[in-house]
């Protein structure tokens, strides 16, 4: 990890976990815009912890498009 780098963690129960989560991620979003920074979209990734985990939800980087983050498999 190096000092550029930013993690976002949510324990995700329910629905509105989900909705919370993708809520952070618009906000650095428009914090980084704001402070002119630019994300690298490919270096954005989804990654999810546990057996039981569902992994259909896509979350998004909203900017002119919506771009959605690429999910990382382990295991």
């Amino acid at each position: 990890m190096f000092a550029d780098d930013v993690t976002l963690f949510k324990h995700i129960l329910s629905e509105s976990d989900k909705q919370q989560l993708q809520e952070g991620i618009s906000e650095l979003h428009v914090w980084t815009k704001n402070w002119l920074l630019n994300l690298n979209i490919s270096k954005c990734n989804v990654i999810s912890f546990g057996r039981t985990v569902d992994k259909s939800h896509t979350y998004n980087i909203t900017d002119s498009d919506v771009i959605p983050t690429d999910r990382v498999n382990i295991g």
